[in-house]
């Protein structure tokens, strides 16, 4: 460090902000990042200060000399889980998902993630109730994605879905008046690839566009080309399967080699002393991908989430990038 260098924290602007807002400077520092889509890290072993540089997302404050801006609608690379059931039994799936719900906002999280499909929303929003009325959270710091799945779609006499009466672009449409309602705060689409995007975007009177993409994301398919030309159209790309996928369970696809078993991952988590789940993690967020990280343990919850305190040298990035097989464990889902 040049010991020359004018002391940030100290700066005057940031002094007089910080004490309007009666928050620390470094505090104002990391808001001013996120408020701008930038993922932070904020190094430190002082247990005050871990605490208070995470107590920024609720700060929010009108744009100021030009040193913050009013906060994004859409979502951005942060904290996320991903509860998805585990089949079968539904019953025990569903007590999993509600006390994993807890457990991951009592850790941080506060992106949560689910579908009609997996049949357990009523027991994650029960979840998410009673941690905001014990005051642990607000809603507003909530982040809930759900996805409406073919359930909703037309069918014929069979009951099978009848695509050809299906519009991507007039669907989004009726997305367009849920946001216009009020129903919802931001809408995102999910397995979509370019050409289905650019439908979108192409849409005759389009008044909003997909703030999201949520597709299959992990080192052995990384979706790079995906990912540039979601950034190019300020779309959140968001990573499913992130970790791999547990080839026991029925909808995954077999003979598929072990994500975190990869020689590779498992040399650079033993380079920064973690676990490969922690290193695929880290991965994308430093590719600047929000992780969909899926678990019912709270070890391993805990430790999914202890991954803003390091950081992958461009060496480390560029020997996982090599991974890239295109390798899907969810092929059905395409």
């Amino acid at each position: 460090v040049d010991q020359n260098s004018p002391q940030l924290l100290q700066d005057p602007v940031l002094t007089a902000i910080a004490k309007k807002h009666n928050r620390s400077t470094g505090q104002v520092a990391l808001r001013y990042q996120l408020q701008r889509g930038v993922v932070v890290l904020a190094k430190s072993f002082n247990e005050k200060r871990i605490k208070e540089n995470f107590e920024v997302p609720g700060n929010h404050r009108a744009p100021e000399r030009g040193l913050c801006r009013k906060p994004s609608s859409c979502i951005t690379a942060q904290n996320c889980i991903h509860p998805l059931p585990l089949l079968p039994p539904w019953g025990v799936a569903k007590t999993l998902a509600e006390e994993a719900t807890k457990m991951a906002i009592d850790t941080g999280y506060r992106h949560i993630d689910s579908a009609y499909l997996y049949m357990n929303e009523e027991e994650i929003g029960r979840a998410i109730r009673e941690k905001i009325a014990s005051g642990t959270v607000k809603r507003e710091d909530i982040f809930y994605t759900s996805k409406p799945g073919k359930e909703l779609l037309p069918r014929d006499a069979q009951g099978n879905v009848i695509f050809d009466t299906v519009d991507i672009r007039a669907t989004w449409e009726i997305l367009e008046k849920c946001k216009d309602a009020g129903l919802v705060k931001s809408i995102g689409v999910s397995n979509f690839n370019r050409r289905q995007i650019e439908k979108i975007l192409n849409k005759p009177g389009l008044k909003y566009k997909p703030v999201c993409n949520q597709v299959e994301c992990h080192p052995y398919l990384n979706q790079s080309k995906l990912l540039e030309f979601c950034k190019s159209k300020n779309i959140v790309l968001i990573a499913y399967a992130a970790l791999g996928s547990d080839a026991g369970k029925d909808w995954v696809t077999k003979n598929k080699p072990p994500l975190l078993e990869d020689p590779v991952i498992k040399a650079i988590a033993e380079k920064y002393m973690r676990t490969p789940a922690q290193v695929a993690l880290r991965y994308q967020l430093q590719r600047g991908v929000v992780v969909l990280a899926k678990s019912f343990n709270e070890k391993r919850i805990k430790e999914n989430f202890q991954v803003f305190d390091f950081q992958l040298t461009p060496e480390d990035m560029k020997k996982l990038d090599g991974l890239n097989r295109h390798i899907r464990y969810l092929e059905d889902l395409v």
